[in-house]
């Protein structure tokens, strides 16, 4: 009886969780991305200034010094009117001669995601790999569950989302 004080959090936790997926199941059941309105979203915020510094900083650049390079390189694509994937080689040379040809990948939205490949990482091998450890999971609690008496037929039912396949999750 030395225990029964944690068992409410737990069973709290666990009845809050089981909720906030059912929610959640719901929420995504019907949604739908429209690329052009995930394009627009991503404009105006220089989401990849620091994929930026993170490149000059490969080629040796101390982080400050790129930071700050970045900075002067935003406001320069911010009085064009433009976003930093908009801008050319040459317009990343005037800045700095550290600017290869590939800073133009690293740059774009899906050059920023893709570059992230650590485990957990937003690259699309990883989310495929994440995606699948999840699976294999699921499964697993489901045969887990299967085995145990007493247990609804409820909670051993898939929720009925599908997944594309595709390369996103």
């Amino acid at each position: 009886s030395d225990l029964q004080e944690d068992k409410e959090a737990l069973f709290d936790a666990l009845d809050t969780t089981s909720a906030c997926l059912r929610v959640m199941v719901k929420l995504t059941a019907g949604l739908e991305l429209v690329p052009e309105r995930v394009g627009a979203a991503l404009r105006g915020g220089y989401l990849t200034a620091t994929e930026v510094a993170d490149y000059l900083v490969s080629t040796g650049m101390p982080f400050r010094d790129a930071h700050g390079l970045v900075g002067r390189l935003v406001l320069e694509a911010q009085s064009a009117g433009k976003e930093l994937w908009e801008l050319s080689l040459d317009d990343f040379r005037r800045f700095s001669d550290r600017f290869g040809p590939d800073v133009l990948e690293v740059v774009t939205p899906a050059g920023a995601v893709a570059a992230k490949r650590s485990p957990g990482g937003t690259a699309p091998a990883r989310v495929r790999e994440a995606m699948a450890r999840a699976r294999e999971e699921v499964a697993g609690t489901r045969r887990w569950l299967a085995s145990r008496p007493g247990i609804s037929p409820a909670l051993l039912r898939d929720s009925g989302v599908e997944h594309s396949g595709g390369e996103g999750p």
